[in-house]
């Protein structure tokens, strides 16, 4: 079970699994001439400003390829991370961060040095640097396949010394991708406002807490709230928790919405009240949902009061 996510609280789909893969150093290369190895300031992508953005959350619009296509490369990002930090018992090692200009690994301790990889959603461009302050990039316009894009960052992390073995099966596809540049740009806009909120959430919060972090598997942006109680979940004695987050939508479910997820679900929290627009539900997932466009009318306050809704429902479950 991942943490917090609401899809699997529902119908247990399995994590985006994956072991640590082999790293191997090798010799280090330098930039060759014309190369898009550059001096990058990647201090950009390593540094979260939460005043860099617009209180206010936009329209997603008919963006439905260009999500596709950034959970597709999401995946490619969380496969590395995946295999360059130390197994977690609750999957952290495979989540993503959203940053100031995207969604990233966050740095990476690697035998060539500090590396983050991340999408780079306002120059539109995908982007592997170092705390040397090099990097290679790539553009993400041009809609690459995820194998194209997931070749491209292998290979660029072998330029700098680091030989990585990972799945491909959990992103390797033929399809070239559709990209939107201003579709993922309102995206980023939603994203970068819901992890503020979320943040800004989490850090007033007492008791164990996870960080606030990107799934690849359902491209949701979430936090966890973990309490001393146990339950039983699959014949396994798990940890009670609230989870806040933020979903964009998929090929079965297209529209966005904004969760919180009490587990173990008691039937009492229905009674509980929510801000108008909000509603709790038992099918498909147990726990309370604000649809994004009440979200975009209602703006951050709407949505902060939502996630303070859930949590002083859902408490009473934790302990």
């Amino acid at each position: 079970m991942i943490a917090g996510c609401p899809f699997c609280l529902a119908v247990g789909c399995p994590p985006a699994t994956g072991q640590r893969g082999a790293v191997k150093a090798a010799r280090s290369i330098s930039p060759a001439p014309g190369s898009d190895e550059t001096r990058s300031g990647s201090d950009r992508s390593l540094r979260y400003d939460p005043g860099t953005m617009s209180d206010e959350l936009p329209a997603l619009g008919d963006w439905h390829d260009t999500r596709r296509s950034l959970h597709a490369w999401s995946k490619v990002l969380s496969a590395v991370r995946g295999a360059l930090t130390e197994p977690d018992p609750r999957w952290w090692h495979l989540s993503l961060r959203v940053t100031a200009d995207g969604l990233g690994t966050g740095p990476l301790t690697t035998p060539a040095g500090e590396l983050e990889a991340r999408l780079d959603l306002r120059d539109h461009r995908l982007r592997l640097d170092g705390g040397d302050g090099t990097g290679a990039s790539l553009p993400l316009p041009e809609a690459p396949a995820a194998r194209r894009l997931g070749g491209w960052l292998l290979t660029r992390l072998a330029a700098r010394g680091v030989e990585i073995e990972t799945e491909r099966a959990k992103w390797d596809d033929d399809g070239a991708r559709s990209y939107d540049a201003a579709a993922a740009t309102r995206y980023h806009r939603a994203a970068h406002l819901t992890a503020r909120v979320l943040s800004s959430l989490r850090d007033g919060l007492g008791g164990e807490r996870g960080p606030v972090q990107l799934w690849a598997h359902h491209f949701d942006i979430s936090f966890e709230l973990f309490g001393s109680r146990k339950a039983e979940w699959e014949g396994k004695q798990q940890q009670a928790q609230i989870g806040f987050g933020f979903f964009p939508g998929d090929d079965d479910a297209p529209e966005a919405y904004f969760y919180g997820t009490p587990w173990p679900f008691e039937d009492r929290l229905m009674e509980t009240p929510l801000p108008a627009s909000a509603a709790w539900q038992k099918e498909p997932w147990e726990g309370a949902r604000l649809s994004y466009a009440a979200a975009v009318d209602g703006g951050s306050d709407l949505l902060s009061a939502f996630f303070r809704a859930v949590h002083e429902a859902g408490r009473t479950v934790l302990d």
